[in-house]
């Protein structure tokens, strides 16, 4: 309908009609028949909103009973009823309390299992160790000790490992460490490839924890070439400041070092341009010969890739 400040249809479209010229006829008899259909919609408004009402009151009071009433699977059904019954949810097992375990049974289940035993309790006759175990012998001694509670010392564990083949075989490479020969390794201080120590003319600077790639290429040279060398491990800045001693010799501080009948070396590619040439008779040559020009060239592109690397970290 019209707001109440505006006048009435009949009015405005009298008013209208006087007004304005006959031609308009049609257009002022148009608020009449949109009034006639606001005013017939009005009542199915009206019933709509009554039961809508209805609904909401009808599903408050479902819900209310629903929830006052019993669970669905506890009330009688009804005779002829069809309708599948849900069951009942399955009741809570009640908890148990956790049996006392004692401090060393979980560890010596452990080594029980990696023995090949079975743990007691479990049932069951005991299976026989394998044979592939008769090495674990110095374990089983330790389990048998944590069983009454003990703990072995340090001296112990050392002995228990160092009867392993593995042990057997590392005192074995710790020994050839110390007189310069087996194997490349980074705690190594003498190489000697067969040589006498009174033949060694090099000295290796590098750093100790062994990631510095200009330390290794001078190391991959002289292992490639088998020179007997000596080496002395010096930390690098970003572990802490570097001994007095080196400082001395190595005012900058640069590794790596390399100390060539009593002279020393630094940069990377001249120690490994004058060990090539000073070590000619040890093969293979690792300084291509008769390409200065393209050397070089890879040389500073080497030298640029890494720069960069160390500006991006």
């Amino acid at each position: 309908p019209p707001p109440p400040s505006s006048p009435p249809p009949r009015l405005f479209a009298a008013s209208a009609s006087a007004s304005m010229p006959t031609t308009t006829t049609a257009t002022a008899t148009t608020p009449r028949s949109s009034s006639s259909s606001a005013s017939a919609s009005l009542p199915l408004l009206l019933l709509l909103l009554l039961a809508a009402t209805a609904l909401c009151a009808a599903a408050c009071v479902n819900n209310k009973a629903s929830l006052s009433s019993p669970p669905l699977w506890t009330r009688a059904r009804a005779p002829g009823c069809t309708a599948p019954r849900r069951p009942p949810p399955l009741p809570r097992p009640p908890r148990r309390p956790a049996p006392h375990t004692p401090p060393h049974r979980s560890h010596r289940h452990l080594l029980r299992s990696s023995l090949g035993r079975q743990p007691p309790g479990e049932g069951g006759p005991r299976a026989p160790a394998p044979p592939a175990v008769s090495a674990l012998q110095p374990l089983r001694a330790r389990a048998a000790s944590a069983a009454t509670g003990g703990l072995p010392g340090w001296e112990a564990l050392v002995s228990e490992a160092n009867a392993t083949p593995t042990g057997q075989r590392m005192i074995q490479e710790l020994e050839a460490r110390e007189k310069g020969e087996g194997g490349p390794h980074t705690d190594a201080t003498l190489r000697l490839f067969g040589h006498a120590e009174s033949d060694v003319r090099v000295t290796l600077y590098r750093d100790r924890a062994a990631w510095c790639p200009y330390c290794q290429k001078v190391w991959i040279m002289l292992e490639e070439k088998r020179i007997p060398y000596k080496i002395a491990h010096i930390n690098m800045r970003s572990y802490g400041p570097k001994p007095q001693w080196f400082l001395d010799k190595v005012p900058n501080g640069l590794l790596p070092a390399v100390e060539l009948d009593g002279r020393l070396y630094t940069d990377s590619i001249p120690i490994m341009k004058l060990l090539d040439a000073e070590f000619a008779d040890f093969k293979p040559d690792m300084v291509p010969r008769g390409k200065s020009a393209e050397t070089e060239q890879l040389y500073r592109l080497e030298r640029a890739l890494f720069g960069a690397w160390c500006e991006y970290l």
